[in-house]
């Protein structure tokens, strides 16, 4: 923060350096500059700017980009940078003829009679949903959200709307001439620091994401008819879960000798369009005409920082919200065809988009995996070794390493989909780095709730809190290992928020309730860790066993699922209710009181909202302290301690009224 004088007497000295001919120094010096301006880490102040502004419009996600290990730095675009994208959007390659379906498509026509419920009505609450950054164009989210959806138009949203809906029909119903497309379907491409390598970004333009939006919405049964229950990553309530809840029970069954890890090598960049265009007329034919129109000619990815252009010719990422269920689709006939006799009985196959996952003896694995190294490269997917892992029973490791030369092996457990499946020890060892990742993240929102207390309250709960609960749902037995986060909670987040030093256990046991049972909703996690786990394979159940038993056709009873999760939001009430039984027995009578007045109706609603600028829903860190002091009947921080009229000494007088505000004393005037 150099002074004016500063820059005068710099300005002079390099102006004279420039007269005497210095110019080598003077280039040096820049250099210099410029290398620190390059290497320099974004300031702690910009991050807490930008995780306010974001989280001041309701974009939670976005705003924890900005925290802990989820920062990423976007690397600057050099000639290394840019062959790397380039190696990443690879040239297209002509179809294997054993990899398109032939013959006549077998399934019921696709009426256009169907795309007529894409009206302006959807395309109103696919824009309300919508949020990101800009296309090429620089039209983001809050720009259309702005032309779709304001009211101060008059009727000319709604009339773009009904366009738009109509645009989505036509891409869905007819063949459109691609030239017409280039601008709908170009992108940006972004290229972010993966430690090592390069990770490329696609965003698209928010015209094309709205309309893929509404169209995915409306075909996502027949998506999900289409893929599931092998493929799990088209849509289907649960999928991710119940992949890694299968893929456990595999695990554990006496005959299970190993479990294959399969993960491919750029997977969505390098699927083989030209296959995967002719394919998805006999997987998904509803889905089809719209994807042939969106892909069937060469995108534009425009290199942010710089006038270089990358062309997406192969694979599905082009910054579309139907890319993955035009991925998802694209591999059912290759999930199909790699379980070849006579050992296709043996392994039971699981797929998460291209995280492949198999099970079955030793000698069955290998030819699964030998057959999907030959198959897969027909299709754009390539198995990588060096990614791959086998998970094998300790008696079994030695001839594991002879059948698998060329693939990681272990005998202790693996990260799976976020989970783990293993052993107790290797489980033990994955919960010790992610708490380590999360206190680092509760370390650094605890910093920003010294100034804004009520953001990071609700970045806590609509966000941060949702990486361990996951992990809880997915893994058995983790509460044991989850007693440093929670001490972290009790001892760095809960002083922050609440603005005091210290946090008793009554008080904490009070925080840990549900926010309409007069708590704040912020979990203890173990208590709520196995329970998360029960509920999840409750909901999970009917998809596992139709994974488990490599059901073609998906069928899913929905009236018992709907039963089912109505009694695990009964369980989960009938636990948060049994804590405040206990909290209540061991209380006196004013701490009842307090509870019974937070938990009436309404009066949390301030507490449960997101903190949206533009509703005058933000409070600052003295409103949001103040607010609390007056729930839980804490001391207001700098309230004064006589009657504001009569000098009364209201520490004398009981009332809240008084103690609380500083009011006209109630006792003596």
């Amino acid at each position: 923060s150099s002074k004016c004088k500063d820059h005068v007497r710099h300005l002079e000295r390099r102006l004279s350096m420039w007269r005497n001919g210095e110019m080598v120094s003077l280039l040096k010096e820049s250099e210099a500059i410029q290398d620190r301006l390059c290497k320099s880490q974004r300031r702690t102040e910009d991050r807490i700017k930008a995780f306010t502004r974001l989280m001041l419009s309701g974009r939670v996600s976005a705003a924890l980009r900005f925290v802990g290990s989820e920062v990423s730095s976007v690397l600057p675009v050099t000639s290394t940078v840019l062959e790397d994208l380039r190696a990443k959007h690879p040239e297209s390659v002509a179809p294997h003829i054993n990899s398109l379906m032939k013959g006549p498509l077998d399934r019921k026509p696709c009426e256009p009679i169907i795309f007529e419920h894409i009206d302006a009505d959807l395309i109103y609450r696919v824009a309300k949903r919508t949020s990101g950054s800009a296309g090429p164009s620089g039209a983001d989210a809050e720009l259309w959200q702005r032309i779709l959806c304001s009211r101060q138009f008059k009727k000319k949203p709604a009339e773009l709307c009904q366009a738009v809906a109509n645009l989505a029909r036509k891409l869905c119903r007819e063949t459109v001439n691609p030239a017409h497309l280039r601008a709908f379907t170009a992108g940006r491409l972004i290229p972010l620091d993966k430690k090592p390598g390069t990770r490329p970004i696609g965003i698209g333009e928010i015209l094309r994401r709205i309309v893929g939006k509404a169209v995915t919405s409306l075909l996502k049964t027949d998506l999900v008819e289409s893929t599931a229950p092998i493929q799990t990553c088209a849509g289907i309530a649960g999928g991710i879960e119940a992949s890694i809840h299968t893929l456990r029970k595999i695990y554990e069954e006496p005959g299970t000798q190993g479990i294959l890890l399969v993960d491919a090598s750029n997977a969505f960049n390098a699927l083989n369009r030209k296959a995967a265009l002719n394919n998805i007329q006999y997987t998904c034919p509803k889905f089809s005409n719209y994807i042939i129109n969106i892909y069937r000619n060469d995108s534009k990815l425009f290199v942010d920082n710089s006038d270089d252009v990358v062309w997406s010719k192969e694979g599905t990422t082009q910054g579309g919200p139907e890319s993955m269920g035009f991925y998802a689709v694209s591999t059912v006939p290759l999930n199909g065809d790699c379980n070849i006799p006579p050992n296709s009985s043996l392994v039971k196959e699981v797929w998460y988009a291209d995280d492949a996952a198999g099970g079955g003896t030793l000698e069955a694995l290998d030819g699964w995996w030998r057959n999907l190294q030959h198959q897969g490269p027909l299709f754009g997917y390539f198995p990588k070794p060096s990614k791959t892992w086998l998970i094998t029973k300790s008696q079994h490791l030695e001839r594991a390493k002879a059948m698998f030369p060329d693939i990681n092996i272990t005998d202790e457990g693996h990260k799976y989909l976020g989970s783990y499946i293993g052993t107790e020890e290797g489980k033990k060892k994955f919960m010790e780095n992610q708490v380590e990742k999360w206190v680092g993240v509760i370390d650094d929102i605890a910093k920003i709730a010294n100034t804004e207390p009520q953001l990071v309250h609700s970045a806590y709960l609509y966000g941060t809190s949702k990486r361990w609960s996951f992990v809880s749902r997915t893994t058995p037995n983790v509460d044991q290992h989850l007693a440093r986060l929670e001490h972290h909670i009790k001892e760095v987040l809960l002083p922050a928020i609440i603005g005091r030093s210290f946090i008793s256990d009554e008080s904490r046991s009070i925080f840990g309730l549900p926010a309409k049972y007069g708590g704040l909703g912020i979990y203890n996690p173990t208590l709520v860790s196995d329970m998360e786990y029960e509920c999840s394979l409750l909901a999970t159940a009917q998809l596992v066993e139709q994974i488990y038993n490599q059901n073609g056709v998906l069928e899913i009873d929905n009236d018992e699922q709907f039963e089912v999760l109505k009694s695990i939001k009964e369980k989960k009430d009938g636990l948060h209710k049994a804590q405040l039984e206990i909290i209540k027995s061991g209380a006196n009578q004013s701490v009842n009181r307090m509870i019974e007045l937070a938990s009436e109706k309404g009066s949390s609603s301030w507490l449960t909202s997101l903190p949206l600028q533009q509703y005058g829903f933000r409070l600052n860190k003295q409103e949001f302290h103040d607010a609390l002091c007056l729930r839980y009947d804490f001391r207001i921080k700098d309230a004064p301690r006589h009657c504001a009229m009569c000098m009364w000494r209201c520490f004398q007088c009981r009332t809240l009224s008084n103690l609380q505000e500083g009011r006209i004393c109630g006792t003596k005037t």
